[in-house]
């Protein structure tokens, strides 16, 4: 459930090139091959450490932390932490989001409501 009462649905990558292919008049293999093709490129720079900046979608890095250990809530196993994937959605999408969940916006965002 999500913040405002109703379930929020899953969208695989399936759906979306299914939903591409259809607005843009492409085949849908072709459409799978487009994003399956971003989806590597957008890892292969976040491997070499590059930050990636979408319009509209926001910002995408891996950040190097200094090592820790972590712990899975399930079972108790502890493990290393290290790196971490970071993603900064757009302050338009961030304000969007507050407002449809109903989520008091911290008193820190730079954008007024």
């Amino acid at each position: 459930m999500s913040g405002n009462g109703t379930s929020a649905s899953t969208v695989m990558l399936k759906g979306i090139f299914e939903q591409l292919a259809q607005d843009q008049n492409v085949p849908k293999k072709q459409a799978q091959e487009l994003l399956t093709g971003m989806v590597e490129r957008v890892t292969s720079h976040l491997r070499q450490g590059d930050r990636i900046r979408i319009n509209g979608l926001g910002t995408l890095e891996v950040r190097k932390r200094e090592a820790r250990t972590g712990r899975n809530p399930a079972t108790g196993e502890a493990f290393r932490l290290g790196e971490t994937f970071h993603w900064r959605p757009p302050s338009a999408m961030t304000v969007t989001v507050f407002l449809l969940y109903r989520v008091s916006i911290p008193s820190t965002t730079p954008w007024p409501v």
